[in-house]
């Protein structure tokens, strides 16, 4: 049966007529998203494609633009669809419309390419290694240098309409090319500043492609949802050198919060979240004993962290710089809310 009229769209690709309409509906915590397609003129085979939004979009919630929508119609007719004939629909998979041919691009292996973003990982806060980047692929003719210094400009506020519209024009025309570091690695991304900055992860990734995606870009916010039996060892490798905020959310434990604390590159972090992870004074404890020197923010609200586990988050000389502490008042004494308020008065 062919689609109603009402809510759908026209579309010409190579000279044909095709009518479609774009869904978005939420499966317990995920969403879900499709396009339909089928003949404008003469409906038969109709063609589906189902797919994450976030996973095949990155940073947009659900994209269904014309451009989308055309890169959906070829991938079917490549795959053998036929838009005129009777038959069963055609579906579509996010790996067949994304496509696996991207790989890290050809300038990262250039030793100067290579040198000028190694520059960028180092000072992942600073814009002046991104702009001297910028430059040099802007002088190959290499579109990711126009937008990393368009983004940069945008986050100081300096960017004119004309300026923003460009922006969002290469990144509408170069989002999958430049999204393949973290496509197997990570469920949604975010540009900021050129580069991929925040990731956030249904479960731990593969150690392989996690590593890759730290290798090429500079991810400085990091949440992993967890769900299910968790690998603690895996814990260890999680947080990148550039890694600033690091959120946690589901079956962490304790072992799995000591685990952390063997990372090397604990002194980077300066936020890191926790929820809903079962910890008790064990991992407080932990923390207390770990690296994490330039910290300020630690948020154990949604555990059961006593008495026990503040002392010696109090008594730690490793979180100087520690300036909001959440913890679950209900699990704490008088005595230590004390002591804790007198020395984090943005308490949570």
């Amino acid at each position: 049966m062919a689609m109603g009229r009402k809510g759908t769209r026209s579309i010409t690709v190579n000279g044909r007529r095709y009518r479609w309409k774009g869904h978005l509906s939420e499966i317990g915590v995920n969403e879900l998203g499709d396009v339909v397609v089928e003949d404008w003129e003469r409906p038969g085979q109709r063609l589906v494609a189902r797919f994450d939004p976030w996973v095949l979009c990155g940073e947009y919630p659900f994209y269904s633009s014309k451009r989308f929508v055309r890169l959906v119609i070829l991938a079917g007719l490549r795959r053998g669809w036929r838009p005129g004939a009777s038959g069963k629909q055609m579906s579509l998979s996010e790996d067949e419309l994304y496509g696996r041919g991207y790989g890290a691009a050809p300038w990262t292996g250039v030793e100067m390419g290579r040198r000028l973003l190694d520059g960028v990982l180092a000072q992942p806060g600073a814009d002046g290694p991104r702009l001297v980047l910028a430059d040099w692929l802007a002088e190959r003719g290499d579109p990711r240098g126009e937008f990393i210094a368009l983004q940069c400009a945008s986050a100081e506020r300096r960017l004119d309409k004309s300026g923003h519209e460009r922006m969002l024009a290469l990144q509408d025309r170069f989002w999958r090319p430049w999204s393949a570091p973290a496509r197997w690695a990570a469920r949604r991304w975010c540009f900021v500043r050129g580069f991929i900055s925040s990731v956030t992860c249904l479960g731990l990734p593969g150690r392989a492609e996690w590593e890759g995606l730290h290798r090429l870009e500079p991810v400085q916010d990091v949440e992993i949802l967890l769900v299910g039996d968790v690998d603690c060892s895996a814990l260890s490798w999680l947080p990148g050198a550039t890694t600033r905020s690091l959120t946690l959310e589901g079956p962490v434990g304790d072992a799995g919060i000591a685990a952390l604390c063997a990372s090397p590159h604990l002194d980077a972090l300066r936020e890191l979240t926790v929820r809903e992870a079962g910890l008790t004074d064990g991992a407080a404890e932990a923390l207390a004993g770990a690296p994490l020197r330039r910290l300020r923010q630690l948020d154990l609200r949604s555990n059961s962290v006593g008495d026990g586990g503040v002392e010696a988050l109090l008594a730690s000389p490793h979180l100087g710089e520690l300036r909001r502490l959440g913890v679950n008042r209900d699990c704490l004494s008088r005595r230590v809310l004390r002591s804790v308020e007198a020395r984090w008065r943005d308490m949570r």
